[in-house]
């Protein structure tokens, strides 16, 4: 593995000196330089900057940002524009990432296990994971587009009583979710200096009408197990018998990190038969997931029933079958 380039490394430096800048440029240009510069919506801009510097070293630290992608990552982060204080009334909404603005909560409270500053690292770096998921995110939009030009997958959608693009598009969505806060929780719990809990059993009366579900994570918990059985399917993360489903996780982190992510899912079920139907069914279960999810909070418009329970064991069933019939998947042996 060939040594990070120190000159990308200073590159981010300035890159965060001039993002602190503009936001508080942004700032004082909406509420004037009379406001006091330790008020709170002030300060996020400040630990907004400081909690970014700590996500990037991090990154180096595990390993997914390396020599052969670091200039990418320090162009993903140079494109924020500024960073604000999140104005909503919504109390389920901490932050939002509407590119290229970041808007953060300035007043976090204390969350499950977390003190209300450990939940602001975790918020903000899942807001940052948002950024480095960008580029595989957009690719994903042209491979949705292709597909649903497919009679095949409209006629999937269709019987599965799911045919919109939407879902489609919200399946790889669901995935932008998971591998953000996937990073953010090591990010936070490498901070904190603590081991992360082991997945525990949670139940949610809404979205799974108490049908329990395994997870670790502090926020999108019910997302967790789900992309943990996407991953399965995929053969190009070498999983062996060994890999327990945390480390399988972190298999997919680390591959949404390289150039080509979309196109090696693409690869894997494209003129696959019936692999191919099966990964069409997952990712639009996955995308009624997300929608619901979001439905429930407040932040999209649909409406309708947002009850996931009759699907997630079809879910779970098609993604055992699409790994059996696999041609070319192989446990590799150690």
């Amino acid at each position: 593995m060939k040594a990070i380039n120190q000159k990308e490394v200073d590159t981010f430096k300035q890159n965060l000196f001039s993002l602190k800048k503009r936001s508080v440029d942004h700032f004082w240009n909406l509420h004037g330089k009379k406001l006091l510069v330790n008020h709170k919506d002030y300060s996020i801009i400040s630990t907004f900057i400081e909690e970014m510097e700590f996500y990037f070293y991090s990154l180096l630290q595990f390993g997914y940002v390396n020599s052969s992608n670091i200039s990418k990552v320090v162009r993903d982060f140079q494109g924020i524009s500024y960073v604000e204080p999140l104005k909503n009334s919504n109390e389920r909404i901490f932050a939002l990432t509407t590119w290229p603005v970041i808007s953060i909560h300035p007043d976090l409270g204390k969350y499950r296990n977390l003190s209300s500053k450990s939940f602001q690292q975790l918020i903000i770096s899942h807001e940052l994971g948002h950024i480095m998921n960008r580029s595989w995110k957009n690719e994903s939009i042209h491979f949705t587009n292709e597909l649903y030009q497919n009679n095949r997958v409209k006629s999937i959608l269709k019987n599965m009583g799911l045919n919109s693009y939407d879902y489609l598009k919200e399946g790889f969505e669901l995935l932008d979710e998971v591998i953000a806060q996937e990073i953010a929780e090591e990010v936070t719990y490498f901070k904190m200096n603590k081991k992360r809990p082991k997945r525990e059993y949670r139940t949610d009366k809404a979205i799974f009408e108490y049908q329990p579900y395994l997870t670790n994570f502090n926020l999108y918990g019910e997302f967790q197990e789900v992309a943990i059985a996407f991953a399965k399917t995929l053969s190009f993360l070498n999983i062996t018998t060994k890999d327990s489903d945390e480390v399988i996780l972190q298999k997919l982190v680390k591959a949404s990190f390289q150039n080509n992510f979309i196109s090696l899912i693409k690869q894997e079920f494209i003129n696959e038969g019936c692999r191919f139907d099966y990964f069409i069914m997952m990712l639009a279960i996955m995308g009624k997931m997300k929608s619901s999810t979001y439905q429930f909070v407040g932040l999209n418009q649909k409406k309708g029933s947002i009850s996931i329970h009759p699907m997630i064991q079809t879910y779970y069933e098609i993604g055992k079958l699409n790994q059996e019939i696999q041609k070319t998947y192989t446990y590799v042996k150690r």
